[in-house]
């Protein structure tokens, strides 16, 4: 199962929202094609968030057995993230 949303699916979500809203305002609406436009461009205009992982953070420091948090000061896990992380910048030429 994927853990992201497809595009596609995003837009016809977006579309029905949108189609919904207008009805419920009272808006002589045909159906949710009408809003498939608007939705793509909106979706496609969202900021995207990049997540860093703790085993890609500056902060990050793995031995053989743990990561730990040099922000935080706790052990994590590789596949961990939190607010705070920051990439670890690329130091190889």
């Amino acid at each position: 199962m994927s853990k992201y949303i497809k595009f596609d699916d995003a837009v016809k979500i977006m579309a029905c929202e949108m189609y919904a809203e207008a009805q419920s305002q009272g808006y002589d609406v045909d159906g949710i094609e009408d809003f498939m436009p608007e939705a793509k461009a909106w979706i496609t205009d969202a900021p995207s968030i990049d997540i860093v992982r703790c085993k890609e953070c500056k902060y990050g420091q793995e031995d053989l057995f743990h990561m730990f948090c040099a922000y935080h000061h706790h052990k994590t896990y590789a596949d961990d993230f939190c607010s705070y992380g920051s990439r670890e910048e690329n130091t190889d030429v």
